[in-house]
């Protein structure tokens, strides 16, 4: 045989009058909801106006990245193009300089068979 201690509960119910209970109205019920509502309001609308604080914060973030990233992307490309512009017009200006210089050295030697002619006549 087992020695031991078991513990045991006994539940005892006790038979009450239900004559002196009131069950409240649906209008009642309704009406302490709305209370209990309109008293919470303020909280609910401040934990939601600092949601959408949030939300907004989130989104000018957002919208900040996007834009700086779409500036940098057109400030690379402006500076792309004026980097090939300075190179065309260095190119250039090395092809048309020359010409220039020789140009002028022809006018001048042009010149002076002028006046070497007038002289001889």
């Amino acid at each position: 045989m087992w020695l031991g201690k078991a513990t045991s509960y006994e539940t005892k119910y006790k038979t009450r009058s239900s004559d002196n209970g009131k069950l409240p109205s649906i209008q009642e019920l309704l009406t302490g909801w709305m209370l209990q509502a309109k008293k919470e309001e303020p909280e609910i609308a401040n934990q939601i106006v600092k949601w959408l604080l949030e939300q907004i914060d989130c989104l000018e973030q957002n919208v900040n990245q996007a834009q700086n990233h779409i500036i940098d992307r057109y400030q690379s490309r402006l500076d792309k193009a004026n980097q090939e512009l300075t190179l065309d017009y260095e190119r250039q200006r090395n092809v048309w300089e020359p010409m220039q210089n020789k140009a002028k050295t022809l006018a001048e030697e042009f010149a002076g068979l002028a006046n070497i002619l007038k002289e001889d006549s």
